[in-house]
């Protein structure tokens, strides 16, 4: 049996023992692609619990109600919209929004929003591991322009750009189908994806001259070699590799699967790599930014502790190693999904889709091998809202310190980090019906 994502957030070790279940973690298995499940025991199509879907109430008795802390629909709340220096700053904002039957680009530069309708959707289907989840857009910043894929109410996964003041044409990326939201990055000019397909495999494909491929390469490598797992890897470009990490799969135990890293470096794939105890919730994708060059660590994951649902944080040393797994805050607690950037003055932000329903977040400071986390607090200060699925974070722009967005009623907001403020949240401009929402910045 599996716990409600939905328990009161500091009741969950409690229910757990009022049950009687004990948790028992046995290593995960290495085998090949006959049937034999790579990375963690078992999984099967509906995650293991035989078809059924966690509960959907809310601590709060909030059903995901409306909204009533930001500005109205023409997205600004004060005069330049944004940060310190909106009017004359040239960095450029983008997010992209939607739900089941449309998508949005909204674009913020010189102080103002402006939002287009795109031709596709932003699937509100959730994975069949992850019911709690809606899919989330995927976008990344390509020098001047943005890359976005989303996957669609068909699981097919269609990618628009925004260049020259315009977004293009919807793209399907070759004949690919997704069970989960994409992860996307760049690297070296190109923006690479990662993509959880029906069969549980991941793939790869590479955005370059304007064109994505056919979205096939088998990451890890071909047949057996190729890695496989219950949602989605999580990318991040670091010096001249991509860096990903996933959580491994034991849907017959409770979703006890490990923390997994892999690489990508001179156009192939090494094998995964496990990371040692406490495991990954197998339903909430981990979260990964790089940091800056020089220091100690190059990179910093954050994932959900399958016991506790605490989060934990691990970095990358230069000998491509792992530092032992670290709990962010005991308060720090998440079933579903983690969105986390580093920011100009080299901090984390890191933002998280509580038990409630609601947008949390926490700052990490990087100091060598460590990282000390700011006490998690609401995003939108007084009223939170419930929202329809988890929270994302970019780097700021124009004076900010990092973006983060959220739908909730229908609306997608942005709100900006000042020092360790939230700014009061803009509802972005003509957005309706947006389950989910993401940006990227420039």
């Amino acid at each position: 049996m599996r716990s409600s994502r939905l328990l009161p957030r500091l009741s969950f070790l409690a229910f757990l023992s009022s049950l009687g279940l004990g948790l028992v973690f046995a290593p995960t298995a290495c085998g090949t692609d006959n049937g034999q499940k790579q990375f963690g025991p078992s999984f099967d199509l509906d995650g293991g619990n035989g078809g059924q879907t966690d509960a959907t109430s809310s601590t709060d008795g909030s059903g995901g109600g409306t909204d009533d802390s930001g500005p109205g629909t023409d997205g600004g709340g004060s005069a330049d919209g944004g940060g310190k220096d909106a009017g004359s700053c040239t960095n450029v904002l983008a997010v992209v929004s939607g739900g089941t039957t449309s998508a949005f680009g909204s674009i913020y530069t010189q102080g103002a929003w402006k939002t287009t309708s795109l031709a596709t959707n932003v699937s509100g289907n959730p994975g069949a591991d992850n019911p709690a989840g809606q899919s989330v857009p995927a976008v990344t910043s390509l020098g001047t322009s943005f890359v976005a894929a989303m996957r669609t109410s068909t699981n097919a996964v269609t990618s628009v750009t925004w260049s020259a003041g315009a977004w293009s044409s919807v793209a399907t990326i070759g004949a690919v189908v997704a069970r989960d939201t994409p992860s996307i990055t760049t690297l070296s000019g190109k923006a690479h994806l990662v993509l959880q397909g029906t069969d549980y495999k991941f793939y790869h494909g590479t955005y370059t001259g304007g064109a994505w491929d056919v979205a096939t390469d088998p990451v890890g490598g071909a047949a057996a070699l190729q890695s496989f797992g219950p949602t989605t890897p999580q990318i991040v470009g670091v010096g001249t590799e991509i860096v990903g990490v996933f959580s491994g799969d034991s849907s017959t135990d409770g979703g006890t699967g490990g923390l997994y890293d892999i690489r990508y470096s001179g156009a192939a794939w090494t094998p995964p790599t496990s990371h040692p105890a406490p495991l990954s919730y197998f339903r909430a994708n981990p979260a990964i930014t790089a940091l800056a060059a020089g220091g100690a660590m190059d990179l910093v994951a954050v994932y959900v502790d399958t016991a506790t649902r605490q989060l934990q944080w691990t970095g990358r040393l230069a000998n491509k190693s792992f530092t032992a797994p670290a709990t962010v805050s005991v308060t720090a607690l998440s079933d579903v999904g983690l969105s986390m950037t580093t920011m100009a003055n080299g901090k984390l932000a890191l933002v998280f889709w509580g038990q409630d329903q609601k947008s949390y977040f926490s700052l990490g400071t990087v100091s060598g091998q460590l990282v000390t986390w700011t006490t998690p607090a609401a995003l939108v200060s007084g009223t939170n809202p419930a929202t329809t699925s988890p929270p994302s974070v970019t780097t700021g722009v124009c004076g900010d310190d990092a973006v983060a967005t959220y739908a909730t009623a229908g609306n997608a907001y942005a709100t900006r980090l000042r020092g360790a403020s939230w700014t009061t949240p803009e509802a972005l401009p003509m957005v309706t019906n947006a389950q989910s929402a993401a940006a990227a910045s420039h």
